[in-house]
């Protein structure tokens, strides 16, 4: 069971009673039918005012899809324990699409007595009958109102913004990675690219030897939404400080190391936060001043979209490596 995130009601702006002197506030304490009341603060002349509440219906989006047996519902309980009563949940052919309703019977209970309390996005696998894949998800919550009851129906009130991403599958390894102590002076300089418009990457990176074993790891960028960051390996090499401690991993030398054959290092990507990520690799000679790009772009890309390319396969471009960091 995994909380997404969650979804509450603001207060944008006051109404006031027929007195001009006393403010509605959210509250969901007195509405007999559902729906959220807007409760008049002080010595009211009046105390009507109830939001026309029909429904409140929040869509998430995750381009991969809730894997199939998994569901999604709305939860009042950070545990996500269980569903909010009446709450419902449906999903497009694909179950790249969530919506996921709350009538206006339980609109009130759903958001407290202040009724500003969270509503939870929770996603659960207990029924999933494949591997779960890695994705981002966004979502809208609109708070639709009542039509046609009144002469002057309110008009409806949404937002949007990303959820927490299933990270993981993000993995790639640059496959000619060179630093100047072991590659004859050459030196890789890595220009990393977030193409998530949304979504913000914590990027960790770790040797593997020439032999095969696994050096030291680290972090060694945070990219927000669409941006991009250019590394040379002795910076990055000084930022790979952890020393692994699976158990079962074979743990080579900390540092880059030299090879009898010439063979180096490689250096396995990896990024939390997004399902799409994009590695060039450039090789630079200082004493010749020559600057070649080694390994064209290498990326792996989880949120294929259907018109970019097919939503059930993403752009799995050159993610070499089947397995994340070893830590």
């Amino acid at each position: 069971m995994l909380n997404l995130g969650n979804v509450t009601l603001t207060q944008q702006a006051n109404g006031y009673d027929s007195g001009l002197n006393q403010k509605y506030i959210l509250d969901s304490t007195v509405p007999a039918n559902g729906g959220l009341t807007g409760v008049a603060t002080g010595a009211a002349a009046s105390v009507a005012g109830k939001v026309e509440v029909s429904s409140l219906d929040v869509t998430v989006t995750a381009p991969l899809g809730v894997v199939a047996g998994g569901s999604m519902f709305l939860s009042s309980t950070a545990n996500c324990a269980a569903a909010i009563a009446g709450a419902t949940s449906t999903y497009n052919t694909a179950r790249t699409l969530a919506t996921l309703s709350i009538p206006s019977t339980g609109v009130a209970a759903a958001f407290g007595t202040t009724g500003t309390a969270p509503v939870y996005v929770c996603y659960s696998v207990a029924g999933a009958t494949a591997s779960i894949p890695a994705t981002t998800f966004t979502t809208t919550a609109v708070l639709t109102k009542a039509t046609g009851a009144l002469p002057f129906p309110e008009q409806n009130n949404s937002c949007n913004g990303p959820l927490f991403p299933l990270s993981g599958g993000v993995k790639i390894d640059v496959r000619n990675y060179a630093t100047p102590s072991t590659g004859g002076n050459w030196t890789s300089v890595l220009r990393l690219i977030n193409p998530s418009e949304v979504n913000t990457a914590t990027v960790y990176a770790q040797l593997i030897h020439a032999d095969g074993s696994y050096g030291n790891w680290g972090k060694i960028e945070t990219l927000k939404p669409r941006a991009v960051s250019n590394l040379t390996a002795t910076a990055i090499n000084a930022m790979l400080t952890n020393v692994p401690t699976t158990a079962g991993a074979a743990l080579g030398t900390a540092q880059p190391t030299a090879n009898a054959n010439g063979a180096g290092d490689r250096l396995r990507i990896s990024a939390e936060g997004v399902g799409s990520l994009r590695v060039q690799n450039y090789l630079y000679n200082p004493d010749s001043k020559n600057f070649i790009e080694a390994s064209s772009t290498q990326g792996v890309d989880f949120e294929g979209t259907t018109d970019r390319a097919p939503a059930s396969e993403g752009q799995y471009q050159d993610q070499d490596a089947q397995t994340g960091l070893k830590k």
